[in-house]
C-alpha cells in the first residue's frame, strides 16, 4: 500500500470512528416533546366500582373506607320519565383518601386547575345499554363521607363538572347540597356510626367535588423539569395531605407553577409523564415557608410502581 492510499485509509478510519461515536452518543439524547399523558391517566383510573341494585327497595352500600351510599326506593327513572323496573347496575367512585386521584380525574390539558377536594364522587346508573337517571322531584341518592383530618365543612363548597368546567352548586340547585352531621345507620351487617359530610345527589354522570377554602397566606410553587416535559405529555400536582387538598400546576415560561398553596403546608410534589410508550414519575416532600422553586428529574416507572406512590399519598 503506497503512502497516498495509507493517508486515504487513515482518514476513512477517523471518519468512521467519529461517526460511530456520534451515533452511540445519540442514544443518550433526551426525548423530544412526544407522548400523551392521557394514556397514562386512563390506565390509573382503577377505582370504579359496580353493584347490582333493586330500585324498588332502599339499597345501602358501605365502602372499605366506611363511606355510605344510600339509594332510596323508587327514585330512579328512565330518560322519558317512567319509573325504573328491574335490576339496575350502579357504577360509582368515591375519592376521599388519595389527593392524587383528582390530579388525573379532570381537565388535564388546560392550565392550573382548582382541584382542592375534600372528596370527589361520581355515580352512574344503567340498565343494559340504557342510562338511568335520578328523578329530581324525589329524594336524592345520599353519600355519607367521614371526616378526614378534622376538616371543617363550614368552609367547604360543592362543585360539579359541566361543560368542561367546575361549576359551583348553590344549595337550591338539584345537583346536590353539602351538610355536616353525625349519623347512625342500621343495615344488614350491623349499625354504622359516623361524623362527617352528607351529600344529596339528584344528578348523575358527572363528578361532584367538595372544595375547602385555604385560610391564611399563600405561596407560589414552581417545578422545573427537563425540556422534553410539557403539558402535552406531563401533569404535575401538589398534594397537601394535612389539609386534604390537591392542586394541579399550570405550565408557564418553561415551568409548572401554582400561586395558591398554603404557606407552611406540608407539600408532596408528584409528576406523571407518558413518553413514547414509557411512563415517568418524580416525587418529593417539602415544607413550605415561602415561595418554592424546585428542579425534578422524573425516572421511568411501571404502572404498578406509580400506583404504589399514589396510594401512599
Amino acid at each position: 500500500m503506497n503512502r497516498l492510499n495509507m493517508i486515504r485509509f487513515s482518514w476513512l478510519f477517523v471518519i468512521f470512528f467519529f461517526s460511530s461515536c456520534l451515533k452511540n452518543s445519540e442514544e443518550f439524547t433526551p426525548y423530544t416533546d412526544k407522548g400523551d399523558v392521557e394514556f397514562l391517566l386512563e390506565k390509573l383510573k382503577n377505582n370504579q366500582h359496580t353493584a347490582l341494585i333493586d330500585p324498588s327497595i332502599e339499597n345501602t352500600l358501605v365502602t372499605s373506607n366506611n363511606e355510605v351510599l344510600i339509594v332510596p326506593a323508587n327514585v330512579l327513572m328512565y330518560e322519558d320519565g317512567r319509573e325504573v323496573s328491574g335490576s339496575v347496575i350502579l357504577s360509582y367512585s368515591i375519592h376521599t383518601k388519595r389527593g392524587a386521584d383528582l390530579a388525573y380525574n379532570r381537565d388535564t390539558k388546560s392550565g392550573e386547575t382548582d382541584l382542592q377536594a375534600l372528596f370527589d364522587v361520581n355515580l352512574n346508573f344503567s340498565q343494559g345499554s340504557a342510562k338511568v337517571f335520578i328523578n329530581p322531584s324525589k329524594s336524592g341518592v345520599i353519600f355519607y363521607i367521614p371526616y378526614s383530618f378534622g376538616n371543617d365543612n363550614a368552609i367547604a363548597r360543592l362543585y360539579s363538572w359541566h361543560n368542561n368546567d367546575w361549576q359551583y352548586d348553590t344549595e337550591g340547585e338539584t345537583s346536590g347540597k353539602l351538610s355536616s352531621e353525625s349519623w347512625k345507620i342500621d343495615w344488614e351487617n350491623g349499625t354504622i356510626f359516623g361524623l362527617g359530610y352528607k351529600v344529596e345527589l339528584k344528578r348523575v354522570g358527572s363528578s361532584l367535588v367538595a372544595l375547602p377554602f385555604i385560610a391564611g397566606n399563600t405561596i407560589k410553587l414552581c417545578v422545573e423539569l427537563p425540556e422534553n416535559y410539557s403539558p402535552k405529555n406531563t401533569v404535575v400536582f401538589a398534594v397537601m395531605p394535612d389539609e386534604k387538598l390537591t392542586r394541579k400546576l399550570a405550565f408557564s415560561n418553561g415551568s409548572f407553577c401554582s400561586g395558591k398553596l398554603g404557606n407552611g403546608s406540608l407539600l408532596k410534589i408528584v409528576t406523571l409523564s407518558e413518553q413514547e410508550g414509557k411512563y415517568y414519575l418524580a416525587e418529593g416532600t417539602y415544607r413550605s415557608s415561602g415561595n418554592l422553586n424546585i428542579t425534578m428529574v422524573p425516572k421511568p416507572k411501571t404502572i404498578e410502581e406509580i400506583l404504589e406512590v399514589l396510594n401512599g399519598i
